[in-house]
């Protein structure tokens, strides 16, 4: 396949908005990362035989990140959040340092930039309670209709377009989210636990879970769109998890700090850092250098890396109705990803 925006003798960078990014790769990661680009410059793609290999180690660290967090069920999703946060402000300190930016700091942290890290800081909250009761797959799948919310979002907030092709994908995919959910009032008589072990929610919950942490990860992106800020991309991930620890400290004063950490924990949540640190980092690089509809297609192998997380370390496998789900919201999000890079490129 020839890729998009590049002629087959001349390597010509095709001319890509800022904002086009933020609705590439669904995962976790952020995408968004690009909104610290105003939204008239133009990013060019620079193509190299490692940009394939940065989106899919990006995609692998992802899901080391959720294994890490389940692996620390002894501790609060809360607490594991909150010293991972107080590690990436750390990064973000020493990044701005190292590049001579401190200054840009307080330049950039408005009312717009405290409202995304709180909505996203909820949306890691609500993810990761989910992570330790959904199979990966199934909260990789769910997640991935974030680029299915960025279009209703984008239409309640800012009256964007919203074509009748988006919605009828908006419909397929919440036809597959519910088979994923599997809401108790209308699969009674599925049985749920016997493919996943220790859950500590009803599965139907842990899947609202993942689908409120999705909608909020949506409003995040929605919301960066109309960000304007001089920071680099992977200065935004790490200010948006930094001020994280605002948050958490406040949910602290209102309900208490509850355990302690061992030894095993606090290099558990180290390990967490660094792999979400690397996720963003290597996200960013994927999209530096590779053309934009690849690096959406690689971001999907995460479905495949939540599987094999799946069996190896749980014993757990997609029952079939969550395959079926995944299939309708997976497809309806590469249709639509498809349909938008072919809109939005310039030739």
């Amino acid at each position: 396949m020839q890729p998009i925006g590049y002629d087959s003798q001349v390597v010509k960078p095709a001319a890509i908005r800022s904002d086009d990014y933020r609705e590439l790769l669904p995962n976790f990661l952020s995408k968004s990362n690009w909104s610290s680009f105003s939204e008239s410059i133009e990013i060019e793609i620079v193509p190299t035989q490692h940009g394939k290999l940065y989106c899919i180690i990006s995609a692998c660290l992802h899901i080391v990140s959720a294994i890490l967090c389940r692996a620390l069920s002894d501790m609060s999703v809360a607490q594991v959040l909150f010293f991972r946060s107080f590690l990436l402000a750390s990064s973000f300190i020493a990044y701005q340092y190292y590049t001579n930016k401190i200054s840009h700091i307080i330049h950039n942290i408005s009312f717009r930039m405290l409202f995304v890290s709180f909505s996203y800081s909820m949306c890691n909250y609500l993810f990761y309670t989910a992570v330790r009761e959904l199979c990966m797959f199934e909260l990789v799948t769910i997640f991935s209709a974030a680029v299915i919310f960025n279009c209703f979002f984008s239409y309640i907030f800012y009256s964007e377009p919203y074509s009748n092709i988006e919605k009828l994908l908006g419909v397929v995919s919440v036809i597959g989210t519910v088979l994923i959910v599997r809401p108790h009032h209308f699969f009674e008589n599925y049985d749920d636990n016997s493919h996943r072990t220790g859950m500590q929610l009803p599965h139907y919950s842990a899947g609202l879970l993942a689908v409120l942490s999705t909608a909020l990860y949506s409003v995040t992106q929605v919301t960066l769109k109309k960000l304007k800020s001089d920071l680099d991309p992977l200065s935004v991930f790490l200010s948006m998890n930094g001020l994280g620890v605002v948050w958490y400290a406040l949910y602290f004063l209102v309900f208490g700090f509850d355990g302690t950490i061992t030894a095993l924990g606090a290099l558990g949540i180290v390990g967490m850092a660094i792999s979400s640190g690397f996720t963003a980092f290597f996200a960013i690089k994927g999209l530096k250098n590779e053309e934009p509809r690849m690096a959406s297609l690689l971001s999907y192998t995460q479905l495949g890396f939540a599987v094999i997380a799946d069996v190896i370390f749980y014993g757990d496998f997609p029952p079939g109705l969550s395959i079926v789900g995944a299939i309708l919201v997976v497809g309806s999000c590469l249709y639509l990803i498809k349909r938008n890079m072919e809109s939005k490129v310039e030739y």
